[in-house]
């Protein structure tokens, strides 16, 4: 019977980290934006570590933050000048 026993021990090594799908990432972390939702809440209904989840998060604002500064570097110069002046001159 002991040796039995010592076959179906488990292996005294670290436990394999997971790996998840980018599209599978995206998902929670837009179910943690949404009003109201708690990451800690979601990561628990999918069985993850609530501080996995505030990283992803975290990496996914970033890029959202990222994708606003390239965008506003495309802006062009705008001339401010009042009202009555710019109906007097007319469009250009």
């Amino acid at each position: 019977m002991k040796r039995l026993q010592a076959s179906l021990a488990l292996p005294r090594g670290r436990a394999k980290r997971r790996h998840y799908d980018q599209a599978f990432k995206r998902h929670l972390v837009e179910l943690t934006l949404v009003p109201g939702a708690s990451v800690a809440r979601t990561a628990l209904d999918h069985r993850l570590n609530a501080n996995i989840l505030f990283r992803w998060r975290r990496h996914y604002l970033r890029e959202l933050e990222g994708a606003g500064q390239q965008a506003a570097g495309a802006l062009l110069p705008v001339t401010v000048s009042d009202a009555k002046e710019a109906r007097e001159n007319g469009p250009k």
